[in-house]
């Protein structure tokens, strides 16, 4: 993502998936009432249009320009967890314990 334009396909997926999920963000009482959160913190009334808003207008340059700034592959550490008698172990033999 830092060296070159995620694609078309790349970029649409990531547009929908977000938009597509957009209307679960007030399925619930719970979620709603984060709503009113918000304007009791002093969000501008059209936030949460104003975030649909950009994520629509997302280009692939912006993804390479953030992705540049952001992510430094470098600097990357992985964390794993678990029963570290069973790491040398396939995985496919984990699934038969």
């Amino acid at each position: 993502m830092t060296q070159e334009e995620v694609t078309d396909e790349e970029l649409e997926k990531a547009k929908d998936s977000f938009l597509n999920s957009w209307v679960f963000n007030f399925n619930s009482k719970a979620k709603i009432v984060t709503l009113m959160t918000y304007e009791y913190f002093g969000y501008l009334s059209d936030f949460l249009g104003r975030i649909k808003d950009g994520v629509e207008r997302v280009t692939k340059t912006d993804v390479l320009r953030v992705a540049r700034k952001h992510l430094h592959p470098d600097e990357l550490q992985i964390l794993v967890v678990g029963n570290d008698k069973y790491f040398d172990e396939p995985p496919w033999a984990l699934s038969m314990r």
